[in-house]
């Protein structure tokens, strides 16, 4: 049983076959055995649908991979280094409640 979102699947599978079709300078003559995708859809024309998706999963893949992890490694680097200065200016000065600092234990003053 595969599992996936309706609206996405049929995009990424029709879009890895013709990129590995494109690839491979194949004609993409097996896009209408994706419509019939069944249990043994794949399995059937291995060598007309696997291997042209395989191969045009790589590239996909390669450029999904830059769009999320280099922002996210921006974005990791600017958390640490803001929690790097917050650790240097040390404990926050005295709050309105009176002087009581949180995390330092006990209660706030009545």
């Amino acid at each position: 049983m595969v599992v996936g979102n309706p609206w996405t699947v049929p995009l990424f599978l029709a879009a890895t076959y013709r990129l590995g079709c494109l690839v491979l300078g194949l004609p993409p003559e097996g896009l209408h055995h994706l419509a019939r995708l069944g249990s043994g859809g794949l399995l059937d024309e291995v060598r007309l649908l696997l291997w042209p998706m395989t191969v045009g999963a790589a590239p996909l893949a390669v450029a999904a991979w830059v769009a999320t992890y280099l922002p996210l490694v921006r974005m990791v680097a600017v958390v640490r280094e803001r929690r790097r200065h917050r650790r240097e200016r040390g404990p926050r000065a005295a709050t309105r409640l009176g002087g009581f600092r949180e995390g330092r234990g006990g209660a706030p003053p009545p």
